[in-house]
């Protein structure tokens, strides 16, 4: 309101001057010449000046070379400048939506950041999604080795071999593979010296043995007695071994330990 004022106010003089002037025949040193801007909106306006000269400069964008807007061409500002606020990269770590001037603060996706996964790096500032997380057993050695697994959960199984059947005689119940070592219960005679009806296969004695002088096969059984006996599987200590030099070309040859 007050600018139409004093532009209403302006025009007024300078009418009154060039009504004046026309009817002025002789110079009185009144003139009011040109002597600046007198536009209060222009960044050069100059309050002393009486009369606009037209070297009035109006705002004309931002003239802060540290805002986001920047206009190198403008010469006045004109209070647009917006300055850096915030991250505005979407795919940053610290993106805020509210800011609308990057300030260069972006820190991207660098590495997986879950110390529970097997690819964890301490380095990384921003997760970028690839997390191996554990999924089963890696170890090929394992009972419960998973071949699809890609990071191990510490859930493998040790392998432990032996018998894994409980009716066996060797039942291992620490095993987890059965290594077809089971030794199953055959009843019989188990005494092979006195019993007419041992049997060499049975191993556990079911008292069916029947004794009898008849049956028994006694004898010497060291193989390197000289009296051994193939036949004979009770030992009767009748066992002939005579130890000495055997070589023919000794002076103490003993050909008896030969024989």
């Amino acid at each position: 309101m007050m600018a139409l004022v004093f532009i209403r106010f302006m025009v007024v003089q300078m009418l009154q001057h060039v009504t004046m002037m026309l009817a002025a025949t002789c110079d009185d040193g009144s003139c009011v010449m040109p002597d600046g801007c007198t536009d209060a909106t222009a960044c050069n306006y100059d309050a002393a000046a009486t009369c606009d000269d037209g070297s009035c400069v109006m705002p004309d964008g931002c003239t802060d070379a540290t805002a986001c807007n920047y206009d190198a061409a403008a010469t006045c500002d004109d209070g647009s400048c917006i300055y850096p606020d915030g991250c505005t990269d979407a795919t940053a770590c610290n993106y805020d939506a509210a800011a609308t001037c990057d300030d260069g603060s972006c820190v991207m996706p660098d590495g997986c950041t879950d110390a529970t996964a097997c690819n964890y790096d301490a380095a990384a500032t921003c997760d970028d999604g690839s997390c191996v997380m554990p999924d089963g057993c890696t170890d090929a050695t394992a009972c419960n080795y998973d071949a699809a697994a890609t990071c191990d959960d510490g859930s493998c199984i040790a392998t432990v071999y032996g018998c894994t059947d409980s009716t066996a005689l060797n039942y291992y119940a620490g095993a987890n593979v059965d290594d077809s070592s089971c030794i199953y219960v055959i009843y019989g005679c188990t005494d092979p010296c006195n019993s007419c009806n041992y049997n060499p296969l049975a191993n556990m004695d079911d008292g069916s043995c029947v004794y009898s002088t008849a049956c028994m096969a006694t004898g010497c059984i060291d193989p390197l007695a000289l009296n051994y006996d193939s036949t004979a599987t009770c030992d009767d200590g009748s066992c002939l071994t005579v130890y000495g030099c055997m070589d023919s070309t000794a002076v103490n040859y003993d050909f008896i330990s030969y024989l």
